[in-house]
């Protein structure tokens, strides 16, 4: 957001996040190597981020196999959409041209 702030002139919250308007101006030299310091910074700190992750046992052992559905319950549920595509039905009603939405 600071660089929204410093491009823009105005400051900025989380409340009210909308920048609309833009000084092309005020971009320099200065705000480029700011913005790609930034832009480094914030890619080792993802890929450090995403590391740990990847290989932490406690995270991966909560983790694995959540979310896996079987098509018996699809049925029984009467789930359609991705999750119903995730489970292995390859039919949609939702794609389907035969069918008015509303039967959906």
């Amino acid at each position: 957001m600071e660089f929204f702030e410093r491009i823009s002139g105005a400051r900025m919250h989380t409340a009210m996040f909308r920048p609309n308007f833009f000084d092309f101006s005020l971009i320099n030299s200065t705000f480029i190597l700011d913005l790609s310091k930034f832009l480094l910074k914030s890619s080792r700190i993802l890929n450090s981020t995403f590391l740990s992750l990847l290989n932490n046992r406690i995270f991966k052992t909560r983790l694995c196999n959540i979310g896996i559905i079987s098509s018996a319950k699809v049925v029984s549920y009467s789930i359609t959409g991705i999750l119903a595509r995730s489970a292995g039905f390859k039919d949609d009603l939702r794609l389907q041209k035969n069918f008015d939405y509303g039967v959906y």
